[in-house]
């Protein structure tokens, strides 16, 4: 079967609404996904429009910023919501809220550094067995 009339395999931790690398509108999708992803005020940077692996690059340093909160907002949870008289109830929700978002974190962190590297290094994606 010659590599035209492969279909494309998203590699591990492919984002799933992106096409696979190689994908006929692959790059514009995961741009579209990647703007998703950040805040709204990033959309006047033309810079970031001309440049998907900067783009890339900004959204996961986002994302470790978001991370770096939640985990700062979990460790002072007990305390700082107790101080606001918060009911226990309350604070064991807050603390679940921080992990599940934590998973979603890491997951997107995970899918971004994916389509950084098919960005970066193009469609091409070695096999199993290694290339050639």
């Amino acid at each position: 079967m010659s590599d035209e009339a492969r279909p494309h395999a998203a590699p591990p931790g492919w984002p799933p609404p992106v096409p696979p690398p190689g994908a006929e509108g692959w790059e514009r999708e995961a741009q579209r996904w990647l703007w998703e992803l950040l805040p709204v005020a990033y959309r006047r940077y033309e810079l970031l429009h001309r440049q998907p692996v900067l783009l890339a690059r900004q959204v996961l340093l986002q994302v470790e910023a978001e991370l770096v909160a939640l985990r700062k907002g979990y460790r002072s949870a007990r305390v700082d919501l107790a101080g606001l008289e918060m009911e226990p109830a309350v604070v064991e929700e807050a603390l679940r809220l921080y992990a599940a978002e934590s998973d979603r974190l890491h997951e997107l962190a995970r899918q971004a550094r994916t389509v950084t590297d098919a960005l970066v290094h193009g469609a091409a994606q070695p096999g199993p067995g290694g290339p050639g």
